[in-house]
């Protein structure tokens, strides 16, 4: 019996929103076979998207509605351990539920074929069973995970947020969510994701069954697929929490669609408090046909501009501009947007949801944003800006302005080649992968979804100056 496991595994490939990273990843994985399995993986997105184009099972649940934040109380030592497992495995609310009971499964298989002792630990903790303990730690260091503070810890060593330990903690006590997975996975006790089992073909295709990222089904040959022909598996049932409750937290006037309900909400314009005049206005005599704005950060230490030639123009530290040689007209900085320009603080090396770092954005940097945003605006023909004219990344990304809502629940399944674009790359809050949040909190501690108004909010008071006494944007 192979018990590789959980799943060589249940893990999802780092997501990547270049389509030339997967070209590259696939031929050096396999490269006799890349023809093959690309047609394979397009030929599977394509069935997995016209089953699920509306984001909803035959229960009617809606697995990418991002529905509020919640509060975690409670749990013992099995449930933070298998939340955390989530976290690595698949951290989409239903995904999390959906590999869950495959782990459920292997704990309550009638005779113990797993040898993990009818427990989650044994389940996950077993040597060569689940590729995510090997990778991020090794057992000693799964092994301490008894509690919500050692189970987060564990995951921000990792890079994994508290937000994504929430998600999948509060998904996994979701009695909707249990449900479905126990229709959709049955029995099955075994699961690869999607790229992987379409590269190596582990499992009896007979046995099949996939969605949000992972293929569950059984091992050719092992101990419990011919039970399974017989009919003589049933699911297993969901585990004893303990006292684990999920309190929701409301979001309402933030998120998808809400992006100017949400300026109130998101609190006042980032301080001018030690930022200075910006200068010479941006020269926006050739911005073509452009009619939007995009709002970046370059992931890179402080003036470091190397990738300007992504952008259309850059800001330092300082405020300081840069203007790409490719001028404002040139596309490439948002994915599936060719409609405007891209303006890209150089900040937040290696930041965090919870964490901004050593590279924290500046208020320089975004009100220098701000004004040349204002100015860019006003060529384009705007008195004020809405999410409509003016989006973050992470905005643009999740679709949230209303005039995108068409596209805003396709299956976020990117990396993978989703047929409907624009796919959801934006923040895992709007039901996307959490690819992309760049603006969508101006300040660690901040919640998701109140970048965008604030940003807005200080173009437009840019924007004003325009229709006083000759004032200029950047200006007092």
């Amino acid at each position: 019996m192979n018990i590789l496991g959980f799943a060589n595994g249940g893990m999802v490939d780092g997501i990547s929103i270049q389509e030339d990273w997967m070209k590259d990843k696939l031929k050096k994985s396999f490269t006799p076979n890349v023809d093959k399995a690309v047609r394979q993986m397009n030929s599977n997105v394509q069935k997995e998207d016209s089953q699920n184009l509306s984001g909803r099972d035959g229960n009617n649940n809606n697995f990418n509605d991002p529905g509020p934040g919640f509060k975690i109380t409670g749990g013992n030592a099995d449930y933070w351990l298998l939340v955390a497992a989530g976290v690595f495995e698949n951290d989409h609310p239903q995904g999390a539920a959906d590999v869950a009971q495959a782990i459920y499964n292997r704990i309550h298989m009638p005779g113990d074929p797993w040898n993990v002792g009818g427990t989650i630990r044994g389940a996950i903790l077993k040597p060569g069973q689940f590729e995510p303990v090997d990778r991020y730690g090794g057992v000693a260091e799964w092994d301490l995970i008894r509690d919500e503070q050692s189970a987060l810890a564990h995951l921000k060593k990792y890079r994994k947020t508290k937000g994504q330990l929430n998600r999948v903690a509060a998904a996994l006590l979701d009695k909707k969510k249990q449900d479905s997975a126990r229709d959709f996975v049955g029995p099955r006790d075994s699961f690869r994701s999607t790229s992987y089992e379409d590269s190596y073909d582990h499992l009896a295709a007979d046995t099949e069954k996939r969605r949000f990222g992972h293929v569950f089904g059984f091992e050719p040959k092992g101990a419990t697929i011919d039970s399974w022909r017989k009919g003589k598996l049933s699911a297993g049932s969901v585990i004893d929490f303990g006292d684990a409750q999920a309190q929701a937290i409301p979001t309402s006037g933030v998120g998808p669609g809400k992006a100017n309900a949400g300026a109130t909400m998101a609190g006042d314009m980032i301080s001018k408090d030690g930022t200075s005049p910006a200068g010479s206005p941006l020269d926006v005599s050739n911005i073509g046909n452009k009619k939007r704005i995009y709002l970046h950060w370059s992931v890179t230490p402080y003036d470091r501009y190397e990738y300007l030639s992504r952008y259309n123009v850059m800001y330092g530290k300082a405020g300081d501009r840069h203007v790409s040689s490719r001028g404002l007209t040139a596309n490439g900085h948002t994915a599936y947007r060719s409609d405007g320009i891209g303006l890209a603080a150089s900040a937040m090396h290696e930041a965090l949801e919870t964490n901004f770092g050593s590279y924290p954005i500046t208020n320089a940097q975004m009100w220098a944003m701000a004004t040349d945003a204002a100015t860019l605006a006003k060529a384009m023909g705007y008195s004020t800006v809405t999410d409509k004219q003016v989006q973050t990344h992470g905005e643009a990304g999740s679709g949230t302005a209303d005039n995108d809502e068409l596209y805003r629940n396709t299956p976020p399944d990117y990396a993978g080649g989703a047929k409907h674009d624009p796919d959801n790359y934006g923040p895992s809050l709007w039901g996307g992968l959490g690819a992309r949040w760049d603006l969508d909190k101006l300040d660690q501690g901040a919640a998701i979804g109140t970048g965008g108004p604030i940003m807005r909010k200080m173009i437009n008071s840019e924007l004003a100056k325009f229709h006083k006494g000759g004032e200029v944007p950047g200006s007092g």
